[in-house]
């Protein structure tokens, strides 16, 4: 027994080892933190580079560039572009962007909840850009996948460990008028 302690003591006494263990008690709690923050930036990233780009595309809807269109899925397409060629990176897939583009009587009208089905689709996702002087909405919704379990748990609010961000617009259109060559006058 003694031969046992004696080894036990002089193990004890040993500090060689001590910044290893050390580095393996803090590693763990680092490495968390560390991903939290990286993925946490990406998210707020990701949701400030939709709001501009939506911001940047709402303004042909404005400007009456998607209403002289005369096919609705061209002009739906359109406005899809004019918000994919806003996102400077690749945080945002372009694919997954949902929207909806409604003509409303009053602003009072507007409301800034998304209607979503029990998949987190658009309940309705209409493109009416209406016309010179009309009051319209612009709602997008992104569903940002978030890739680590433990921010998952913080900041998934939508199915399958998503983010969604949302950004709503609501404007009345300038006052523009359209000769048949489709330029303003």
């Amino acid at each position: 027994m003694d031969l046992i302690r004696k080894a036990f003591s002089a193990w004890l006494r040993r500090r060689d080892g001590a910044t290893a263990i050390e580095f393996a008690l803090v590693v763990v709690p680092f490495a968390i933190t560390a991903a939290f923050i990286i993925e946490l930036a990406m998210v707020y990233t990701a949701g400030s580079l939709m709001q501009g780009a939506v911001q940047d595309a709402v303004r042909a809807v404005r400007t009456g560039q998607v209403q002289v269109i005369s096919d609705p899925d061209e002009a739906e397409g359109f406005f899809r572009e004019q918000i994919c060629e806003h996102i400077p990176i690749a945080l945002v897939d372009c694919n997954s962007i949902q929207f909806k583009v409604e003509v409303l009587d009053s602003f009072a009208d507007a409301s800034t909840t998304a209607e979503v089905d029990e998949e987190g689709n658009l309940a309705d996702d209409s493109f009416e850009t209406g016309g010179s002087n009309d009051i319209v909405m612009v709602t997008v919704l992104y569903y940002h996948p978030l890739l680590t379990p433990i921010v998952s748990a913080f900041l998934s609010d939508s199915p399958n460990n998503t983010k969604l961000m949302t950004s709503v617009f609501v404007f009345q259109t300038e006052p523009y008028d359209w000769d048949d060559d489709d330029e303003v006058i």
